[in-house]
């Protein structure tokens, strides 16, 4: 697990164009002799129930055409404090897990995910921040809001996903996923 402590913004406020474009280079998605000249943010989520704060970064360049991604979606802790030390995202390892989630099986999950640019995480402070693909046609679905065909599409995808992996011996390389299989009832 990456745990890049000086990669971690403390908010909204530190998501620069220096600060995008290191993490875009260091992971491969923008050349050495680019780099990102403007951020927009647009918070995506409309309240902290997702335990995060999600934004849409809109990405200007230095060149004329785009460089790199023209949007990538960034994942912060949550602004409720509370949250972050006494609620699900902190006793839950809620944040941990997607962090080992998006650098450890994403690609391989079994299911569609964005492709991380960035999941880092620092596990004393629970700072992290995950730098997303942003999807085409994806949405935040934390209003309730989800269609019949939307619901069917998502539980499609974890079938999937659990179909992959299930029962499989390669779990036992991922130790954060077999100590969670330990607590499960089931496990």
């Amino acid at each position: 697990m990456r745990t890049l402590a000086g990669a971690i913004p403390g908010g909204a406020a530190e998501i620069t164009p220096a600060w995008l474009t290191g993490v875009l280079r260091g992971y491969g998605s923008l050349k050495p002799d680019q780099r990102v000249e403007r951020v927009e943010l647009e918070r995506l989520s409309g309240t902290d129930s997702l335990s995060c704060l999600v934004l849409r970064a809109s990405l200007g360049y230095t060149t004329r055409e785009p460089a790199g991604p023209e949007t990538v979606v960034i994942k912060l802790p949550s602004a409720d404090a509370t949250e972050r030390t006494n609620g699900f995202a902190s006793s839950g390892g809620l944040y941990q897990r997607e962090v080992r989630f998006y650098n450890d099986l994403g690609p391989w999950a079994g299911m569609p995910a964005p492709f991380a640019h960035l999941a880092v995480i620092d596990a004393q402070s629970e700072r992290m921040t995950i730098v997303l693909e942003d999807l085409p046609n994806g949405h935040i679905g934390e209003d309730g809001t989800a269609t019949g065909e939307e619901l069917m599409a998502a539980v499609r995808a974890l079938a999937r996903m659990h179909g992959r992996w299930w029962d499989s011996s390669e779990l036992d390389r991922y130790r954060w996923l077999a100590a969670e299989r330990e607590r499960s009832p089931t496990g």
